[in-house]
């Protein structure tokens, strides 16, 4: 073989190596990537929650964005979001995660649990107003723990997550039927402990004792 065949058949196989390692990158590019955003994910939709699964099948960690808004009383043309399954390949969301209702009439919503959030494994914050069609937050229980929590005019009754620990913030503000608080684990320090408005409720003597920066509690 002539020096010239030689370097020929090596430029080939390199040639090849290459393509298939570029292929290869690509599909995965293709199959596994997230959305590029550097902002917000609005779902306003029930249609464009559908969309996200349809076009990110193997979207797993959400790690781009400020903030994940579920709107579930959105003006914008569609069906009212009623089911949240359509994330559930989401593991982590490395930001928050906001589930809003109908701010002016609570009870006009369709969301009935928080099925379709059972797989996600790390979450900053989870912020819920003017839901009041879910009453817990089992669907979450996976999470070992989270920044912050703020529950905003829901119907949620339990906590129903006993391993769920909140390192920094807790508001609870207007949950009318909310009880005990024994389920929820907190650190023996946070930044903020903010409850009102929530006449049910039964403070455990564990969270009365944490250390907070900044503190408020009024049932009424």
């Amino acid at each position: 073989m002539t020096f010239y065949k030689v370097i020929t058949s090596i430029s080939m196989q390199t040639i090849k190596i290459l393509l298939v390692i570029v292929i290869l990158l690509a599909t995965k590019m293709i199959v596994a990537q997230c959305p590029t955003l550097n902002s917000s994910y609005n779902f306003n939709s029930q249609e464009q929650l559908d969309l996200f699964l349809d076009n990110y099948p193997n979207c797993t960690k959400i790690s781009n964005a400020n903030r994940v808004s579920i709107h579930l009383n959105s003006n914008v043309n569609g069906t009212p979001i009623h089911d949240l399954t359509p994330l559930s390949q989401l593991t982590e969301i490395n930001s928050s995660l906001e589930i809003i209702g109908n701010v002016w009439i609570p009870n006009q919503t369709h969301l009935t649990s928080l099925d379709g959030l059972h797989n996600l494994q790390k979450l900053k914050r989870l912020f819920i107003l003017n839901v009041n069609t879910i009453n817990d937050l089992n669907e979450i229980c996976a999470i070992d723990s989270i920044e912050s929590l703020s529950l905003f005019g829901t119907s949620i009754q339990e906590f129903g997550c006993t391993n769920l620990l909140v390192t920094k913030e807790l508001i609870l503000s207007n949950l009318n039927n909310i009880q005990p608080l024994q389920e929820i684990q907190t650190r023996d320090n946070l930044e903020t402990l903010w409850i009102s408005q929530c006449e049910k409720l039964n403070i455990s003597t564990k969270l009365d004792q944490v250390s907070v920066a900044k503190k408020f509690i009024h049932r009424r």
